[in-house]
């Protein structure tokens, strides 16, 4: 299966896992948009850290305890807030 031009290789990560917020920033750069232009969907205290940390957009999925711009509890919520 070949590459897509949405996949962003992020092998280059030290630790993929604790610097989310690098992989964001690195997909920010690739397309040319800033880090505000990106809206990270997530239900941890890692993906809210790793949102805030590099300054992106984030909504809560599932998880009305974290910090997060939006809260949703289903995908369909989405319609609402993007569009």
């Amino acid at each position: 299966m070949g590459e897509s031009k949405y996949q962003i290789p992020i092998d280059n990560l030290q630790e993929p896992f604790f610097h989310i917020s690098e992989g964001l920033l690195k997909i920010a750069r690739h397309f040319d948009v800033p880090a505000a232009g990106l809206f990270y969907i997530g239900d941890s205290e890692v993906d809210a850290a790793a949102a805030g940390n590099a300054g992106v957009t984030f909504a809560a999925y599932g998880n009305r305890q974290l910090a997060a711009a939006y809260h949703i509890d289903s995908l369909g919520e989405l319609e609402e807030i993007l569009l």
